[in-house]
């Protein structure tokens, strides 16, 4: 498509083409040179730098999106493993890649009735975060966030962190890509069950981190009254 945008523009406007790498073309040299034989030789050049620096470790163990017309797919060194499965070459990996990237896009051809949780930006003391909360009963795609919220109406909420949560539901869970699951089917009972599990981890978290900080007032707080002491004696004094 970028060959024939800039074919027509050069033919429009009467001009010369200049490549990004190369020198200025005629629309002829252009047409000549920048040929379907010419796509061809190039179209896995993009995949083999990807895949090599995953390899060789220069991703600090990131992942790339690659932006979908409906959604994105992320992938990174899981996606490499599974995708190099086999004795494969780099075109097998190549079409590999791009077909779960299709599926992704349509994937209601094939979980149906399956749902996709909007994500929400929410204010933390830390900063801000991507939250989504996850419904019962459904099939859903759960996106990465920072936490996934679980709730019971006019009941309980808790807050999990992402991976905590994919742990703990693995046997329900299925990896679409490098930060994506497909969550099968839980019923209220165990999604209640599962909000509670995490509701309890939470307050016993509260409970030490509450002790955590009265143990710092009290330290603080003798500190304070040490000094005060200190102060309140005569200079000479501290010499006796």
């Amino acid at each position: 498509m970028a060959v024939k945008i800039s074919l027509a523009l050069s033919e429009l406007n009467n001009s010369v083409i200049k490549p990004e790498l190369g020198n200025e073309k005629t629309f002829e040299e252009f047409e000549r040179d920048y040929n379907e034989e010419w796509i061809e030789s190039i179209k896995y050049l993009s995949m083999d730098t990807f895949i090599q620096m995953f390899k060789e470790g220069k991703t600090d163990g990131g992942v790339m999106t690659f932006m979908g017309c409906i959604r994105d797919f992320y992938a990174g060194n899981y996606i490499i493993d599974t995708l190099s499965k086999g004795t494969i070459s780099e075109e097998m990996f190549y079409d590999r890649l791009i077909e779960d990237i299709r599926k992704l896009q349509f994937i209601e051809d094939y979980e149906k009735e399956i749902e996709f949780p909007s994500v929400r930006i929410m204010d933390f003391p830390e900063g801000e975060k991507k939250i989504a909360i996850f419904p019962a009963n459904y099939t859903v795609l759960l996106p990465k966030v920072d936490y996934v919220f679980l709730m019971k109406k006019n009941d309980t909420i808790a807050q999990v962190p992402y991976d905590d949560f994919i742990k703990y539901i693995s046997k329900q869970a299925k990896r679409v890509d490098e930060l994506q699951y497909i969550i099968h089917p839980i019923n209220e009972i165990e999604h209640y069950k599962i909000l509670l599990h995490f509701k309890t981890l939470e307050n016993e978290k509260n409970i030490i981190q509450k002790g955590l900080n009265n143990e710092t007032k009290k330290e603080t707080k003798e500190e304070v009254n040490k000094i005060e002491k200190l102060d309140s004696k005569k200079w000479w004094k501290f010499w006796e």
